[in-house]
């Protein structure tokens, strides 16, 4: 089985969490390979398409694994006889929470809807999201990204913050995003924070190798997340893989992520609440024990959920 990935590549490559899942399919013995959107807008999308039709005709694959609904709207005007499988990754779906009644934002939104019923297979990251979709076929499931436990796992707070040139004696917390992306509201955290009577090192995940952000996870004392809308967010698995405290609020899949994990609670979304959340967390004396209960979300265990639906569609 030959199967193509479909994925943005314009801003600074390949996505970790879509290279992640790529890599245990393979180790699966999957033959993949990838296709990246190097320009984005219509007339990238459009370019696309007519790349992508050369890629197909030149090369034999299987199943088309589009990630994201516009690479899904080009890979299904590129393809032919391929298999599509289309993975929604949350922002296409939901980000009317934070961009409102953005004109483009609605059109690409209708239109994944309407081809929706047109893919063979469609996957979305939580039930949150798939209640977003006209449902017209039963070709739908919620299959969160997984977690590899062999890149995130515990290691000694002190070996992680020498590692990072951190102190002993500081609290550190993680915000685990970019704070210029309006769905993380940064903003919520920071005023938090603000309202702390004690320092505090708060570290935000900008231009951060994915190889490096175990150190980031196992230094800090916290991991503080905030944001509005989520599909089902790697950096809350990623934590819970490394034993972190965690507060979030109740977006995305969250909810039911963490709600076997001891050291994991969720928040509101009123900076008084948070502040106050955040000073019983760092007093709390429970272990975290995140990493035992998210066995069943191992990158190996999502891998093969991921190949029965590609042998499903196969068998047409």
């Amino acid at each position: 089985m030959k199967v193509l990935f479909v994925s943005s590549g314009s801003r600074s490559g390949l996505s970790p969490i879509i290279k992640n899942q790529g890599e245990s399919l393979i180790n699966t013995g999957v033959e993949l390979d990838y296709f990246l959107l190097k320009e984005g807008g219509i007339r990238g999308y459009l370019k696309a398409i007519f790349e992508l039709k050369k890629y197909l005709k030149n090369h034999k694959i299987d199943i088309i694994h589009a990630h994201y609904g516009y690479c899904g709207i080009v890979s299904h005007f590129a393809r032919t006889s391929e298999r599509l499988v289309v993975s929604f990754m949350g922002s296409e779906l939901l980000g009317q929470k934070v961009s409102g009644k953005n004109i483009s934002g609605i059109l690409f939104r209708n239109l994944n809807n309407l081809l929706c019923r047109y893919y063979d297979h469609v996957i979305v990251k939580s039930a949150e999201m798939l209640k977003s979709l006209d449902k017209e076929n039963n070709n739908y499931s919620v299959i969160p990204n997984g977690v590899s436990f062999d890149k995130f796992y515990p290691m000694d707070q002190s070996v992680a913050r020498e590692h990072l040139g951190y102190e002993l004696d500081e609290i550190i917390i993680i915000f685990p995003a970019n704070p210029i992306r309006a769905e993380k509201n940064f903003s919520l955290a920071e005023e938090a924070i603000n309202l702390l009577k004690r320092e505090v090192r708060l570290v935000t995940f900008v231009n951060i190798p994915n190889q490096d952000l175990v150190y980031y996870y196992n230094a800090c004392d916290l991991v503080l997340f905030t944001s509005i809308y989520e599909g089902s967010p790697n950096v809350i698995k990623e934590a819970l893989a490394c034993n972190c405290r965690i507060l979030s609020t109740p977006c995305g899949d969250v909810p039911d992520v963490i709600a076997d994990s001891v050291g994991a609670e969720l928040i509101s979304y009123k900076h008084k609440e948070v502040a106050e959340a955040v000073i019983e967390a760092l007093s709390s004396d429970d272990i975290p024990n995140g990493r035992e209960t998210i066995a069943h979300l191992r990158d190996d265990v999502i891998a093969e959920k991921i190949i029965k639906i590609y042998n499903s569609i196969r068998s047409f």
